[in-house]
């Protein structure tokens, strides 16, 4: 049993296959050599709705070139009112020359998506620090 309680629940994308159903089979990353803590649940992404069922918070992490599937794809099934918090770093490219970062991309993507924890990068400044209280970006949020 982990010590703090929680459940913990692994979901692959449709390019993680074979890494998920070695999970489930021996409770490891194929590249690792460590198991993972006794408990955690392994899913495939066609199981992604149980995954889904009843979770307290959900963390996205996705390498940058698959932002656009889990905002198009994951985050619409995502309950309303459940937090979400994306691990993603670096930046986004627009492809017509502009660059923003993986937060404001989200909340471009989903403002009408109100679960959104949305918290300013390490960096900011004051102004924009009072304006993106709701959305964690981990990958800057120091305090972790």
């Amino acid at each position: 049993t982990r010590e703090n309680k929680n459940e913990v629940r692994v979901v692959g994308t449709h390019l993680d296959r074979s890494i998920i159903e070695s999970c489930l089979e021996n409770n490891r990353h194929p590249k690792f050599e460590k198991d993972f803590p006794e408990g955690i649940l392994f899913y495939q992404i066609e199981d992604l709705e149980n995954a889904l069922s009843d979770s307290d918070v959900v963390i996205g992490g996705v390498s940058s070139f698959g932002v656009d599937w889990f905002a198009d794809e994951i985050l619409p099934l995502v309950e309303s009112g459940t937090p979400v918090l994306i691990v993603t770093k670096g930046i986004y490219s627009r492809g017509n020359g502009e660059i923003s970062s993986f937060v404001d991309y989200f909340e471009e993507k989903c403002q009408k998506r109100e679960h959104l924890m949305k918290e300013y990068p390490y960096g900011y400044g004051e102004y924009e620090t009072r304006k993106y209280k709701k959305f964690f970006n981990y990958s800057s949020y120091r305090s972790w």
